[in-house]
This record gives C-alpha cells, structure tokens and sequence, in this order.
C-alpha cells in the first residue's frame, strides 16, 4: 500500500513557538520583580514598625519606674538608678531628662528612644509629669 501525501503544509498550531516562549519567559520575569519588590518592602515595613514598637516600649518601662520611685529621686541620674531593672538592646540609645516646672511640686520627665533605621536615625519622644505626693 502507498500513502498518498496531499498537498497540505507539514506546520501545525499544536504546540509551542520560540515566540510563545519567549514571551511567557519575559511576562514571568516582569511579574517576579514585581513581587520581589512588594516583599521587599513588606519586610521594610514590618521591620519598622517592630523597632519603633520596641522603642516605644522602653520609654513605656522607663516612665513606669518613674511612677514607681520618690520624687526626689528622679533627676538626670534617674536611669543609672534603674538600668539593672530595665534591660533593653544596646541598638537602642536612650536619654532621660527631668525639669522641675513649678515649684518644687511639678517635674517634667522627658525620655527620648533613638534607633537606626537604614542609615537613618529615627526618635520616639515621649513627656510625662511627675507630681509631688
């Protein structure tokens, strides 16, 4: 028997192009920065809000062995008084102050938390009034 091969072209659309590979190749790759770059920043941004949360609680320890303590033992000293009661990571600068604002009855009570943050140093400030008991 002979097989009779009609004029037809041998080119079929089953399968895949260099084209078609090409592109998919390069629509895949557009798509991986994309959501490389979206995690990237996720991850920026949770890491920012876990340090400026730390900080803040720090300065929230601090003020609360404030509140504990005498009034006439809070100065500029205060937090050399109290570093063995708080513990906190040495990434962390922290400065305290207190001002006397009324006569001997009133102090104010400034700390303030610095932190780096991508070569960028970022501050949590935060005020309280002392009152004389």
């Amino acid at each position: 028997m002979k097989k009779i091969i009609n004029n037809k072209s041998f080119s079929s659309e089953k399968g895949f192009t260099g084209a078609d590979i090409v592109i998919s190749v390069v629509i895949f790759i557009l798509f991986a920065g994309v959501i490389a770059s979206l995690m990237y920043m996720s991850y920026k941004n949770a890491i920012s809000i876990q340090k400026g949360a730390y900080a803040g609680a720090i300065a929230t320890m601090i003020l609360e062995k404030t509140d504990e303590k005498d009034y006439s033992s809070i100065n500029n000293n205060f937090l050399n008084l109290v570093s063995e009661e708080i513990n906190y990571d040495n990434s962390y600068t922290v400065n305290y102050e207190s001002s006397e604002i009324y006569y001997n009855l009133i102090k104010q009570v400034k700390v303030t938390v610095s932190y780096e943050l991508e070569d960028q140093t970022q501050s949590i400030i935060i005020s309280k009034l002392k009152i004389k008991e």
